[in-house]
């Protein structure tokens, strides 16, 4: 041991914790994948199901080999995802986690499928500023432009991924909204209208009108279509950060979810400038967001790792934010913080409702 490890002071690690970490790290890619292919053969289903499963037991319903069996045993052991006992395995908590959770799958099939092979590019992204791992899909120059033209199973896990959590809180979130009884609300950034079935399920006189682009038009324009509510949504495609384009006037509510993390600073303050020029005398702008430090300790730990994705596959330059750093650039923007509706749902969302 070097004199330079004996130098740390006031580290709750072990030195032999913190070698088994520094592996850990250095060999978790194979890990990641050898633990998804377990799901993927049904393997880790198949423990979580029994009362303890042999290896062989394993073999013969998975149809795999025996080799490439005992290899994934091995690391769901090391990994206690499974423990062994006379001869049988049986689930751990986190095996069943893992097996169950909806959050996990979706975060887990957003890294394997949309970010994994990009990622290779992330020391590339961190200098020049741009998405380079996104060019293992296609040459553009944000993820959003090629969003309609991924490969068809990494846009179904890239929506799944985006409209998962957000989903959980439209429903409490939107009755924020509507409490001033607003008669038009925008949704700048409106993806695939799942807050416009919210918004007009609580309140049966609003209208909406969608800012998004083009082809994210289209799909809120179908998904509307589907529940017989397109009647009740206008429809304007526009790029936002355009400066020879302004937001239509005549906003009593704008509505941004999980969007203005998409962008730098720089542009949020563009963003919610033109935001704030729709709007009309006492009308409220609502940024819906997971601030990272607002989350609990498992929400932060994903937040910081999406940023991740942002940078080598998204756009290069944008991150998740902290509540502090939004709330100045909306002040930057010349709008002020009316309320902070906070720890709003299972993934402590927060709701910042701002007025000029």
């Amino acid at each position: 041991m070097t004199e330079h490890y004996r130098r740390v002071r006031k580290d709750p690690m072990t030195m032999v914790e913190a070698f088994r970490e520094a592996h850990r790290i250095a060999f978790y890619p194979m890990m990641f994948q050898a633990i998804r292919s377990m799901m993927k053969f049904g393997i880790l289903s198949d423990i979580c199901k029994s009362s303890g499963i042999s290896r062989d037991e394993i073999v013969r319903i998975s149809g795999l080999s025996t080799y490439a069996v005992d290899l994934m045993l091995e690391v769901a052991l090391l990994e206690k995802i499974v423990r062994n006992q006379d001869g049988k395995y049986f689930p751990t908590k986190l095996a069943l986690l893992l097996n169950e959770d909806k959050a996990v799958k979706v975060n887990m099939d957003f890294m394997h499928d949309v970010c994994y092979q990009g990622a290779f590019a992330l020391d590339e992204s961190f200098e020049t500023g741009k998405p380079e791992g996104l060019k293992v899909f296609g040459d553009w120059e944000t993820i959003y432009q090629g969003l309609h033209h991924l490969p068809d199973k990494a846009k179904e896990v890239w929506f799944n991924f985006d409209n998962y959590y957000s989903d959980l809180v439209f429903d409490i979130a939107v009755k924020e909204v509507i409490k001033n009884n607003p008669k038009l609300v925008y949704d700048i950034g409106g993806n695939t209208a799942k807050f416009e079935v919210a918004l007009f399920s609580a309140n049966s006189d609003v209208r909406c009108r969608i800012i998004d682009l083009p082809l994210m038009i289209e799909k809120a324009k179908d998904n509307l279509s589907t529940v017989g509510l397109v009647d009740r949504a206008e429809f304007f495609p526009m790029d936002i950060l355009d400066p020879e384009t302004e937001v239509p006037k005549g906003a009593d509510a704008i509505w941004m979810s999980q969007f203005l993390d998409c962008f730098s600073p720089e542009k949020i303050v563009f963003i919610l400038e033109k935001a704030k020029r729709a709007l009309n005398t006492n009308g409220r702008i609502f940024v819906l967001e997971p601030f990272i430090d607002s989350s609990n300790d498992i929400a932060a730990l994903a937040l910081t790792n999406i940023s991740l994705y942002f940078t080598c596959m998204a756009n290069g330059y944008s991150r998740m934010y902290r509540q502090t750093e939004m709330e100045e650039f909306i002040n930057k923007a010349g709008l002020r913080v009316l309320h902070a509706h906070e720890e709003i749902g299972e993934f402590s969302y927060t709701l910042l409702e701002c007025t000029i």
